[in-house]
């Protein structure tokens, strides 16, 4: 199979997006590279088109507040900036009910596309990309003990997020009665509030999957319903990735030799998963330690071959 714009061929057909185009009955298949750089643009054009729609939208009631159109714009405009807001509340909702769990949180993630903010703060990775809507919470247990339990609570956290603002949002309705008249007459902002955090947690609860650059992925509601399914011997299979997640994360902060560190941990706890080995390759490699990465190559691919016998 090939990418339709860069040309790369590969036999995993599982490594191309699949794109259906308007107005065209061809498909695009495009490779993980091209489809992030076409989504990345698309995502960039929408943003600037919603901020441009709010500057309208300000600028006609200030223009000609008797028009009903610039408070209709406004309204779309607030809802969209407070659904960001609730998604950033959404996403901390999981970061703090996972913590309070013992739950280890890696990264928190807003939006989709380019990454253009990225920081630290309170242990925690936070990432803002060029489409700010949307996210995800990347966190690992160390302790597989309660599994099940940890994971649901995790998970849980941003719905009940999403339901306590709605309860305040109700509370408070009658905010909305002070722009009944004057310049600002029709803007809604409690009732917006209400209705984004209503369609976020209905987006949480109603379980599907989509797609994203990181190919497919479950929505809270069907994560949890698939984290109920798993049984013991998938749960301790997994176990090794809460290694891999800390080696990452000190790769990110060039702190190669904790990472190391954190791969020969879990390398003593799950001697069969290859894939720490791979990772502390991929390690030597950045170290520029490039005999290393081949003799831990070597050794997985002795190990493979092993295995196949």
């Amino acid at each position: 199979m090939k990418c339709n714009r860069c040309d790369v061929e590969s036999e995993n057909e599982q490594f191309f997006h699949v794109e259906r185009q308007t107005f065209n009955a061809r498909a695009l298949s495009l490779c993980p590279s091209c489809f992030y750089v076409k989504d990345d643009a698309v995502l960039k054009t929408v943003l600037v088109g919603l901020v441009a729609e709010g500057l309208i939208g300000l600028t006609l009631l200030l223009a000609f507040p008797q028009l009903t159109l610039g408070a209709l714009l406004l309204n779309i405009w607030l809802l969209l900036v407070v659904y960001l807001a609730g998604t950033i509340f959404h996403e901390a909702g999981h970061a703090l009910a996972g913590a309070i769990v013992g739950v280890r949180i890696f990264y928190v993630e807003i939006g989709s596309g380019a990454t253009i903010l990225e920081f630290r703060w309170a242990g925690v990775r936070w990432r803002f990309r060029s489409f700010l809507f949307g996210g995800r919470v990347q966190g690992y247990p160390r302790h597989l003990a309660g599994y099940r339990l940890k994971e649901s609570v995790f998970i849980l956290g941003g719905p009940v997020a999403d339901a306590l603002i709605v309860l305040i949002a109700c509370k408070f309705l009658w905010v909305d009665s002070y722009f009944d008249s004057g310049l600002f007459a029709g803007i809604k902002p409690i009732g917006v509030v209400l209705l984004s955090n209503v369609v976020l947690l209905a987006y949480s609860l109603w379980p599907y999957e989509f797609t994203s650059d990181k190919g497919k992925s479950p929505n809270d509601m069907l994560l949890l319903w698939r984290t109920w399914r798993l049984n013991r011997q998938k749960i301790s299979e997994t176990g090794f990735f809460f290694y891999n997640l800390e080696a990452d994360e000190c790769r990110k902060q060039r702190n190669f030799a904790k990472a190391q560190e954190w791969i020969a941990q879990g390398l003593r706890e799950y001697p069969r998963h290859e894939r720490l080995r791979l990772f502390s390759a991929s390690l030597s490699i950045s170290e520029a330690k490039f005999d290393a990465a081949r003799d831990i190559c070597a050794m997985c691919w002795s190990i493979c071959q092993k295995t196949q016998r």
